[in-house]
């Protein structure tokens, strides 16, 4: 088993790698991360909780589960009380800590076609704060269009892992970074196209291609993190 290059919580340190990725300043991510809570996540799980949620849906819908292995994942209407919506999304890593340590391909889309000090996260479920060692990924053999989002085991495969695509981030002030972007799933083997989060109009989760019009990528593909609530 690899090891997870796991860091302590999503904190301000995460923040502010990404948001230097994104070119913004230190001070900037700082005051996007003590941006007000929405209500979302549990009280229990309070700052160690995190929200993930759509541009095209809004902050108000944020990751839901069963919270069983290979169970589902979708969007749902944040509430405070609901344990299965307790998430805690992760900067992991790089992507060059990822592909020299073996658990993300040489040869996948991610490793040949994006820059390799961008940003890796993982989204553990963690209700009440307690976490489960499930992530958000894709079951095995389902690397593909149209794949459905399921919990699995984190820090195993590189299908729990997702690249920040940072070349098509959009401002959003919703956002605790200031900016949404795609998460690419990292096990896509086909070097011609990106498998990216996607979420329909219901708040279903899947595997889509990065779809682009105009070059700009549509808001069902781009996602922000919001802070959990405050204990």
């Amino acid at each position: 088993m690899h090891n997870r290059f796991r860091r302590a919580c999503y904190a301000l340190a995460g923040g502010v790698a990404v948001a230097a990725s994104l070119g913004l300043t230190a001070g900037g991510a700082a005051s996007a991360s003590v941006k007000p809570a929405s209500p979302a996540a549990t009280t229990t799980c309070g700052s160690l909780c995190n929200d993930l949620f759509n541009l095209g849906l809004g902050e108000s819908f944020i990751l839901n589960t069963n919270g069983r292995y290979n169970g589902y994942v979708d969007l749902a209407l944040a509430h405070n009380y609901k344990p299965s919506e307790d998430f805690i999304a992760t900067r992991v890593g790089t992507l060059r800590q990822f592909i020299r340590n073996g658990l993300i391909s040489r040869t996948s889309y991610v490793a040949l076609n994006y820059p390799h000090y961008w940003p890796v996260f993982e989204d553990e479920y963690a209700p009440y704060s307690a976490t489960s060692s499930l992530c958000v990924g894709v079951k095995r053999g389902w690397v593909r269009n149209g794949a459905p989002i399921v919990l699995r085991a984190c820090g195993v495969t590189s299908r729990t892992l997702w690249v920040a695509d940072l070349k098509h981030a959009v401002s959003d002030p919703d956002s605790v970074f200031g900016f949404d972007w795609p998460w690419v799933n990292a096990a896509d083997g086909q070097f011609s196209h990106a498998l990216s989060l996607t979420a329909n109009d219901f708040g279903s989760l899947s595997l889509r291609y990065l779809a682009m019009n105009g070059g700009k990528v549509g808001d069902n593909q781009e996602f922000g993190v919001n802070p959990g609530p405050a204990i």
